[in-house]
């Protein structure tokens, strides 16, 4: 199921899912589901680098395998890794996997990150899907931009 390779990246294959790991550059390339998305570079946070690192290190099949060696499909992540870390955070029990997307894309636009880089960050072919589904600009976000014009 998972296929390791040496040298300057690491490759990892899933059934439904293809990404590298270039420890060099600190990026993942990955994505099968549309256009923009394929094959796209996703920088690394520093913060978050350590964790994959010790994940792949520590694996020999999928990244973040389950308990039993295996690879997560989307009802098996939700039920034994999201909903339970959800619930210790004390989160919605609503929320989903996806709902992280909107948090990044928010979180992002918040930062004042160019919207072509969230947008192809994201994996979006247009960036009116980005902004007028994934970023949710709250009223303090607004009233900053307002405060801007002098």
């Amino acid at each position: 199921m998972a296929k390791r390779e040496n040298g300057s990246g690491t490759v990892i294959k899933r059934k439904y899912k293809h990404s590298t790991n270039d420890p060099k550059t600190k990026m993942l390339r990955g994505g099968l589901k549309t256009d923009a998305g394929k094959d796209r570079a996703i920088p690394v946070h520093p913060k978050i680098l350590p964790i994959i690192e010790r994940w792949y290190n520590a694996s020999t099949g999928p990244l973040y395998p389950r308990p039993d060696g295996k690879a997560y499909n989307k009802d098996s992540f939700s039920i034994g890794v999201w909903k339970p870390c959800m619930k210790s955070l004390g989160l919605p029990d609503d929320l989903t996997p996806h709902s992280a997307r909107h948090t990044f894309g928010t979180r992002m636009s918040a930062a004042g990150v160019r919207p072509e880089d969230i947008q192809r960050i994201m994996g979006h072919t247009d960036y009116s899907m980005t902004a007028n589904v994934y970023i949710n600009q709250d009223e303090s976000t607004l009233k900053e931009a307002i405060a801007k014009m002098a």
